[in-house]
């Protein structure tokens, strides 16, 4: 039901949606949602809904890992400017991660 409301919702939904994901995510441990749920999400992650999406990103990488990510994101349009921002988020975690721990 989430995954055909991302794709086919309306703009306004689908940014609801992604924020409302985020948040459920984040209060959730990375083991109790099943990885193939998340999968399904992936393709939409992208969509002209941006910023929520991308708010998104970091929880589902939490749960799904980068390569895992990296290979769903590969069959995408715009991969180049996907597999980048991938990338970008990945440092910036690691760098968050570091900077809590010293």
């Amino acid at each position: 039901m989430i995954e055909y409301a991302l794709k086919r919702g309306s703009p306004t939904l689908r940014i609801e949606l992604w924020a409302w994901l985020t948040e459920i995510l984040a209060t959730l441990s990375p083991r109790s949602v099943p990885e193939k749920k998340l999968l399904a999400y992936l393709p939409h992650l992208y969509a002209d809904v941006r910023k929520n999406a991308e708010e998104a990103i970091v929880p589902f990488m939490i749960r799904l890992g980068h390569e895992t990510m990296v290979k769903t994101s590969e069959e995408l349009k715009n991969v180049l400017c996907i597999l980048d921002h991938l990338l970008k988020t990945r440092e910036c975690k690691f760098a968050h991660l570091m900077s809590v721990l010293l």
